[in-house]
């Protein structure tokens, strides 16, 4: 079942960081996710895509989030609170998928 791509309500910054994602809707529509699917976001940065990932891909979906960056980790966790799927963060750079 695919599920629309997210509009201007999951483009904003559930965390108050500032944050908006970029072509938001552009990205989604781009990377054509489906409920139950399994992704990475190599760049997680804040979590604005990740969170936007999360709704296409739904409570069936896993998303693994990639990041060096600890002060960015901590801010998408706070981002991705109530994430509907399975979430895994991992600190590392994503030259080593």
């Amino acid at each position: 079942m695919t599920v629309g791509i997210p509009g201007p309500s999951v483009d904003r910054d559930k965390g108050g960081s500032g944050h908006i994602p970029v072509m938001g809707r552009e990205v989604m529509a781009a990377l054509r996710l489906d409920t139950g699917m399994t992704v990475v976001d190599g760049t997680l940065g804040l979590g604005g895509h990740a969170l936007m990932m999360g709704q296409l891909i739904g409570c069936s979906g896993r998303l693994v989030g990639i990041d060096q960056d600890e002060s960015a980790i901590l801010k998408a966790k706070e981002q991705l609170k109530g994430f509907p799927g399975r979430l895994d963060i991992v600190k590392s750079n994503f030259r080593r998928i």
